[in-house]
């Protein structure tokens, strides 16, 4: 999925099932699960801290990694059967 945001031009930050897709400061891609995910700050690097206490330091805004966890929830949501 590419996607696009004021500002940022195109992106190349993806959501899949249960990873989303970012890149550390190095410039290389790697994925991290969604569901891990405790806090996200701007310290000015955005900084995603993940419940086990890790920090990953990645290159895309705060507001990036936060639309993109959220495509993931609602990814997870279209999966459920309705009642």
């Amino acid at each position: 999925m590419l996607l696009a945001k004021r500002g940022f031009g195109e992106v190349n930050a993806t959501a899949s099932f249960d990873m989303i897709s970012v890149t550390r400061l190095n410039g290389k891609q790697m994925v991290i699960n969604a569901e891990l995910i405790r806090t996200v700050e701007s310290n000015p690097d955005t900084t995603i801290t993940l419940v086990n206490g890790d920090h990953i330091i990645v290159k895309e805004p705060v507001e990036q990694v936060v639309r993109l966890s959220v495509e993931y929830g609602r990814s997870l949501r279209t999966l459920l059967s309705p009642t």
